[in-house]
């Protein structure tokens, strides 16, 4: 007797992150598209504010199935050993400081969150002087405040610096 020949289960291939990955982002995507179909879907011709979001929850969803399909029938290999040596504070830091950008935007102006924003990034990423830190980081506030507003006339949070 050759004893049992069937493919090792999920945990024992070490693939249970990938596919507790995947299962989460397939309920998220589906969860995008449940809520996307309460607003107006339109067409190719007039896109409905639903239309990118519904788009891109079928995307992921698809995505999704197909990661866990292949993890399932042993198609994909583990790739959790790539995420050794991560620093996840800078990770978590930077998570942290899109949230409070996101939140505080429209009281302190897009100038000033982009610029404090961008001079955090620029912090965490790499140790520079604190000259070329502030320069960089007016130099990405300016540009995009120009780009935006001045180029392609977007309105954007006027916070506390009136301009």
């Amino acid at each position: 007797m050759r004893g049992d020949q069937s493919k090792p289960s999920a945990a024992k291939r070490g693939i249970f992150p990938e596919f507790l990955g995947g299962l989460i982002l397939a309920l998220f995507g589906s969860l995008v598209i449940h809520e996307s179909r309460k607003l107006a879907l339109g067409d190719l011709r007039a896109p409905g504010p639903a239309f990118f979001p519904f788009l891109l929850g079928c995307l992921l969803t698809i995505v999704s199935l197909i990661l866990l399909v292949g993890l399932s029938l042993g198609k994909v290999e583990s790739k959790c050993g790539q995420w050794k040596g991560v620093h996840w504070q800078k990770v978590i830091l930077s998570f942290a400081s899109l949230l409070v950008y996101s939140l505080t935007l429209e009281s302190i102006g897009y100038i000033l969150g982009t610029f404090l924003l961008s001079g955090f990034l620029f912090f965490l990423m790499e140790k520079r002087g604190i000259l070329l830190l502030f320069g960089v980081s007016v130099l990405v506030s300016l540009g995009f405040y120009v780009l935006f507003k001045q180029i392609l006339f977007i309105q954007l949070p006027q916070g506390i610096i009136p301009f």
